[in-house]
């Protein structure tokens, strides 16, 4: 077999500034570090696409590990807030991705089936919830055991599943379920 189509099926790992652990490269956030000719001090910047000029260090989507490298002074407050935003921002077009698949349901109705069914891994109910709603799957998810956030307002909450809006959705892929609930916990 050929090197090309040996490397075609090789993940690219990158270890994290921070715990030091090595996950691939799509699974990590990229802060370049770049500097101009005959300036003194280098210029650090959150980079999305993965391909801007500079030396690049890779740190996890976890907040975790976000917070252990600003308490190490690995990066700065500023960066930290950067970084959160594009965390956040990376685990709601996911909750569009998963909608998309099927792994998301939304309604009062579809919810409360996903709940009782045990297909639900996370509801999150919005802000502007009536009192009823929030009632009614504060107490479903207390007793199925399942975890609630409250999140957002009902129009963003559809938007983000490309949908009117709702009130509450529930998520049944674990993974998402987990990146969702450490992201936007973040937020609240």
């Amino acid at each position: 077999m050929s090197t090309k189509k040996a490397n075609r099926n090789k993940v690219p790992l990158r270890e994290c500034i921070s715990c030091g652990e090595k996950k691939p490269k799509a699974d990590m956030m990229r802060i370049v570090i770049t500097r101009s000719e005959g300036d003194d001090g280098a210029e650090r910047s959150l980079d999305e696409s993965g391909r801007a000029r500079g030396r690049g260090a890779y740190i996890c989507r976890d907040p975790e590990c976000i917070k252990t490298a600003v308490e190490k002074g690995l990066i700065s407050e500023e960066e930290r807030i950067e970084l959160d935003a594009s965390m956040k921002q990376h685990a709601l077009s996911m909750l569009s991705i998963a909608a998309k698949a099927g792994k998301v349901f939304s309604g009062e109705l579809q919810c409360e089936a996903a709940i009782k069914d045990g297909k639900a891994v996370l509801v999150i109910l919005s802000r502007d919830a009536s009192p009823n709603t929030t009632k009614k799957f504060s107490n479903k998810c207390s007793f199925y055991e399942l975890p609630l956030i409250t999140y957002g307002e009902k129009e963003e909450l559809g938007r983000l599943i490309g949908r009117e809006a709702r009130s509450v959705i529930a998520i049944t892929d674990e993974g998402l379920a987990s990146q969702i609930s450490k992201i936007v916990t973040i937020d609240n």
